[in-house]
């Protein structure tokens, strides 16, 4: 039922680990045979041309939620395991510890950042949600898809609240107080 190009990933695998493009049946059968080497059940789903993915975290602290600004995380093509982990930068200016975000999220409006961060919001509210949360978008032809929910991210989303890791140990320490507070309160 779908048209080419789809994306088709390992249903239970994380990181984009097994995802590939199949622009024709052939591709199809080739993707599905790997995705099959990797887990038992597959997603197959549209390949949105020209998308955005984009990253937004949240997290609540004294019965307040705190959103983060939308990341650009990657433009076009497939966001592979390779281009998250293997290629990414993690240094600023020679300096290591801190995070590289080059890319301009003046690829997005004003309009669209507001969006992701309202849709980020609602849902960690409707599902009830605790803790560091980094949910991903996609964004294709000035629609909005959520794409996952990462409860508890490899990369634990502090990255878009913390401009260098050492500011990470206050920023956990300050949730992990008021987690156990709660734990105690109840």
């Amino acid at each position: 039922r779908l048209k080419y190009p789809v994306i088709v990933k390992p249903a239970h695998l994380g990181s984009s680990i097994g995802i590939s493009l199949a622009r024709d049946e052939e591709e199809l059968k080739k993707s599905v045979e790997l995705g099959f080497e990797l887990d038992h059940r597959l997603l197959i789903e549209p390949y949105l041309k020209d998308k955005k993915d984009i990253n937004c975290a949240v997290y609540t602290r004294k019965g307040e939620i705190f959103v983060s600004e939308p990341e650009l995380a990657f433009e076009n093509g497939i966001y592979s395991f390779e281009e998250k982990y293997v290629k990414r930068e993690f240094s600023k200016n020679g300096v290591k510890g801190e995070f590289k975000n080059e890319a301009p999220m003046s690829a997005l409006t004003k309009e669209m950042r507001d969006k992701i961060r309202a849709y980020t919001k609602t849902i960690y509210k409707r599902m009830n949600l605790t803790g560091v949360v980094r949910m991903d978008f996609l964004v294709s032809q000035g629609k909005v898809y959520l794409s996952e929910i990462n409860t508890v991210p490899g990369s634990l989303a502090y990255y878009l609240f913390c401009e260098r890791i050492s500011d990470a140990r206050v920023f956990f320490g300050e949730l992990i107080e008021e987690a156990i507070e709660g734990v105690e309160e109840k």
